[in-house]
């Protein structure tokens, strides 16, 4: 997580009010696939922006618990749903 900090720092703070703490043990988007089809690379010698992006929201899902499934296909690839 430290490369994905370094090429893209997560904002902090936020002025949005949140609800109240919600209970992390119920997944309100469970069963939900988000696909990311589409990401613009990089022009140095970054760490590859999938590996960073796939990082972060892994990260952000297990922190939040919403129950979302992202899928990263690779060009060519079906999907089926």
């Amino acid at each position: 997580m430290e490369a994905a900090k370094e090429y893209f720092p997560i904002r902090r703070e936020s002025k949005v009010e949140r609800p109240p703490n919600r209970d992390k043990t119920v997944q309100p988007l469970n069963g939900l696939k988000i696909v990311i089809i589409h990401m613009k690379d990089r022009l140095d010698d970054g760490p590859p922006i999938r590996d960073l992006v796939e990082e972060q929201l892994d990260a952000y899902e297990k922190v939040e618990n919403l129950g979302v499934e992202f899928l990263f296909p690779s060009q060519g690839d079906a999907l089926y749903f």
